[in-house]
């Protein structure tokens, strides 16, 4: 936070999180913990930054943990081998779905 995040005060930060925790054995309660407090501090130095929460995806990888994440059937098209990562395509999808609104953002930020 202190060395990557606040010297360069930032106008939209992107935060993804939960895949790795959840891996880990850290719990939805904790990641949501983790989240939470830095969104605190970077409001507290930069209380006009705007944060958008992009959450953990239902990765077959980690079918044992989806019911800390959500019900749902992935699109096993859209992975790698590792059934972790998406392919080229779902971070296509994605960008569409996010872009948008991340433009907007940007727009009105300071």
């Amino acid at each position: 936070m202190d060395q990557v995040v606040l010297p360069y005060e930032p106008r939209l930060i992107v935060y993804c999180c939960g895949s790795n925790d959840i891996n880990a054995g850290i719990g939805p309660d904790r990641i949501f913990d983790g989240f939470r407090r830095f969104v605190e501090r970077v409001h507290d130095k930069l209380p006009e930054i705007r944060v958008v929460f992009v959450s953990i995806h239902r990765a077959p990888q980690k079918k044992a943990q989806w019911d800390q994440v959500n019900e749902g059937n992935p699109r096993l098209d859209l992975y790698l081998p590792d059934l972790l990562h998406f392919k080229h395509p779902a971070y296509v999808g994605l960008t569409a779905i996010l872009k948008p609104e991340l433009e907007k953002l940007w727009a009105s930020a300071r």
